[in-house]
């Protein structure tokens, strides 16, 4: 068109990085920002995981939420799931369980989380290769089918004999849990492997303004034509493993700390 502008394609992609529309509403990152840490137990039931599940519809009590209780809390970062990977995993698992033994209905729940539960501990996980119940009892457990089906267990019964093998299986629980955590370790280090291909690396130091992912804070409704992050925030405390303290520009402190999957830098 008969100009000269020898930097217009730097210059463009500058003026685009520090637009505030473009910044707001660009779509978010799924690419993991911080590689997979594995947890390892030193021996079994060393260190439970737990996590608040629900609200599901109201059942007779007023009961809404699932959890344990006299625990000593230790926190994860807001809505990071990694945190807590093996508990959200576990929920995820009982809540799919309710939905399916509900169906359509939304019926009392209590009474089919017990049904739930009970189907969770006798199946193999992958990890593991074994049943929870096995590896807490060192046996498995008696289903309900062998007793309608008369099984071998069942038909072959006798007392004397079964608090034998009872006290025989007991002796090799241990044996048995560490092949269960051999086969765990190898899991886990695989997954981790193909987790950390994925990750693109980055950082926030204390001072940087970052953008927070909207959907997490619910700080604006979303809708259609809603922005996907709002802010800036200023980042106040960088902790290990990728999560920080913010503040707003006006040095109030924002509660909680994020995790870097739901936070992005700002350029002004």
């Amino acid at each position: 068109m008969g100009f000269y502008w020898p930097d217009i394609h730097s210059d463009a992609m500058e003026l685009t990085r520090k637009c505030v529309e473009c910044q707001t509403f660009s779509p978010t990152q799924n690419l993991p920002a911080t590689t997979l840490t594995s947890i390892a137990s030193p021996w079994p039931f060393f260190q439970w995981g737990i996590d608040i599940v629900g609200p599901f519809p109201e059942a007779p009590g007023r009961v809404k939420f699932l959890i344990e209780r006299q625990i000593r809390q230790q926190f994860t970062s807001v809505a990071h799931l990694q945190a807590n990977g093996q508990t959200e995993v576990t929920n995820r698992t009982m809540v799919n369980g309710i939905k399916k033994r509900l169906g359509k209905a939304k019926g009392n729940w209590v009474e089919e989380l017990p049904s739930v539960l009970w189907s969770y501990r006798v199946t193999p996980r992958t990890s593991t290769q074994e049943t929870p119940f096995s590896l807490v009892y060192g046996s498995e457990a008696m289903l309900p089918p062998e007793l309608s089906i008369t099984s071998l267990r069942v038909s072959a019964f006798s007392t004397e004999k079964t608090e034998e093998d009872l006290r025989h299986n007991l002796d090799l629980l241990e044996e048995r849990r560490e092949l269960a955590s051999v086969r765990q370790a190898r899991y886990k280090s695989n997954t981790e492997r193909y987790y950390n291909r994925r990750v693109k690396g980055r950082t926030f130091k204390v001072g940087d303004l970052v953008l927070r992912k909207n959907e997490v804070s619910h700080a604006q409704p979303r809708g259609k034509l809603g922005p996907t992050w709002e802010g800036p925030y200023k980042v106040v405390e960088a902790h290990r493993n990728g999560a920080y303290a913010l503040e707003t520009m006006d040095d109030n402190p924002i509660p909680r700390t994020w995790n870097i999957q739901h936070l992005k830098s700002f350029h002004f």
